[in-house]
């Protein structure tokens, strides 16, 4: 029932990036990896010749760092958030993660165990990347659905339909998080 949703903010991610990439005329997000990869490197290198022939060379690398203020200056000029690509990104590998959850936790009887979603949800409120389901559904998605599965937990609940998950998840996607989610989760909720 995600495939759809995260297909379709698959596309939107990489229509951001194409937007920032040619605003800024190269591979932004291309540049900060490398920056970034320049920057780790350098704080491992030592005092031997060879590592401080290195250093010098990573320096210069790492001065592309003004080459990245550029375009993000130019992005803003151009009215175009640099960060939106990235939110995107993060959004969808999230959904991602959320997706996993749901999938480890679905039966072959097209039930979900309530006790190992919920779990796994909770999980995914602690991670590396931060909280995975605020990322994927919202701030207040997120606790709301947090909710209900605790409350369909208390009453008993040790197993829920498939159905009644993808209604609770349609109804605490974040909004906006991909042009027609509601519509693609609603038809997989009829089967669609």
């Amino acid at each position: 029932m995600l495939d759809e949703p995260l297909a379709n903010l698959k596309q939107q991610e990489q229509a951001a990036y194409k937007q920032v990439d040619d605003a800024a005329g190269f591979d932004l997000k291309a540049e900060k990896a490398s920056l970034s990869n320049d920057q780790y490197k350098l704080a491992q290198l030592g005092n031997t010749d060879a590592d401080i022939a290195a250093r010098g060379n990573l320096t210069e690398a790492i001065n592309s760092q003004d080459r990245i203020a550029e375009a993000e200056e130019k992005l803003q000029e151009a009215g175009i958030d640099p960060k939106a690509a990235d939110t995107l990104h993060q959004q969808r590998m999230a959904g991602i993660d959320f997706k996993k959850a749901v999938v480890k936790n679905t039966n072959p009887d097209g039930t979900v165990n309530v006790d190992g979603l919920l779990n796994a949800s909770k999980n995914l409120r602690f991670t590396k990347y931060g909280d995975r389901l605020q990322q994927f559904m919202g701030e207040d998605g997120a606790d709301e659905f947090m909710n209900q599965l605790q409350d369909a937990q208390e009453l008993g609940a040790h197993a829920m339909k498939a159905q009644a998950i993808a209604k609770t998840i349609l109804k605490y996607v974040a909004p906006g998080a991909t042009v027609g989610l509601g519509y693609e989760l609603a038809k997989a909720m009829k089967g669609e």
